[in-house]
């Protein structure tokens, strides 16, 4: 499914780490929850990269499309804080 992974959006600004694909929850290996055994939701952004549900906001495109689209003025595409690869 195609998601778009977000930092935060405020007073008409967001910032956001992209547009990805939801692969599965899946264990990361790395971060707070490296080692707990608890899977999370994986997102594969479009640049190549991963980010997780714990680090981020997320969901649908066309969702988020229909919801918030109208209120924000500006986006920023930011760096994922911590890159965690999938175990």
């Amino acid at each position: 499914m195609k998601v778009i992974a977000i930092e935060s959006i405020k007073d008409g600004l967001m910032k956001s780490y992209g547009e990805g694909e939801y692969i599965g929850d899946k264990e990361p290996d790395g971060g707070w929850m490296k080692d707990t055994g608890i899977k999370n939701p994986c997102i594969k952004l479009d640049n190549g990269n991963f980010i997780w549900g714990f680090q981020c906001w997320w969901g649908e495109v066309e969702k988020f499309n229909e919801k918030y689209r109208d209120g924000i003025k500006e986006t920023i595409i930011i760096e994922v804080p911590e890159i965690i690869n999938p175990k």
